[in-house]
């Protein structure tokens, strides 16, 4: 999967996650599962620990809060 594919399915299962719009979450959950090993850095780490509010931050191009990752 290509870059710009693999940032627009992240998105799509974090609006759903996030309740931006309708969708499965737990489908959702599994497919962010699955995707976190295609990224890396701070990105890959908000999508292991499940901080998807961080992820979405980072993907719309702002830096997120430091702190504990829950």
């Amino acid at each position: 999967m290509e870059e710009q594919q693999l940032r627009e399915k992240i998105i799509e299962n974090l609006e759903i996650i996030l309740q931006k719009r309708e969708g499965d979450l737990a489908s959702a959950t599994l497919s962010l599962d699955s995707l976190k090993s295609a990224v890396s850095g701070h990105l890959s780490h908000y999508l292991t620990k499940r901080s998807y509010e961080k992820a979405w931050i980072l993907l719309n191009g702002d830096d997120p809060e430091k702190g504990v990752c829950h």
